[in-house]
């Protein structure tokens, strides 16, 4: 966990020479959309660093469950472009549970039709 933080131990000296904290990440990122991310990044870091690791650990857990995706409470109005979005947020387990247990639904029919797709798709 420690070497997730910036530190003169785990720095490297021979990148950017001259240029520290500030500098550096103006250097590296151009946009200032980037350099807030970084910014934010960096201060997440170091506030897990700073943390207990049991309390880092419970406090990760819950921030990686809210940042899943919600499974599908109903069945996607759109189809194909709500299940593309929802598949954008989902995690992968959450994306192999849903694919399994569709499949598993699936009609013989669709099922041999949805391999052909996958085997296309794989290649």
């Amino acid at each position: 966990m420690a070497n997730l933080v910036p530190s003169p131990e785990n720095e490297n000296p021979g990148a950017l020479a001259g240029a520290t904290g500030a500098e550096v990440i103006t250097y590296s990122f151009k946009t200032e959309h980037y350099r807030k991310r970084s910014i934010a990044a960096m201060a997440l870091c170091h506030a897990i660093a700073d943390c207990h690791p049991s309390d880092a650990c419970e406090i990760m857990g819950a921030a990686l469950a809210d940042l899943r995706a919600p499974m599908p409470s109903v069945p996607f109005l759109n189809q194909m472009e709500e299940a593309r979005v929802w598949a954008m947020y989902a995690d992968r387990a959450q994306l192999k549970a849903f694919c399994a247990a569709t499949f598993e639904a699936m009609a013989s029919v669709d099922r041999k039709a949805f391999l052909r797709y996958a085997g296309r798709a794989a290649a």
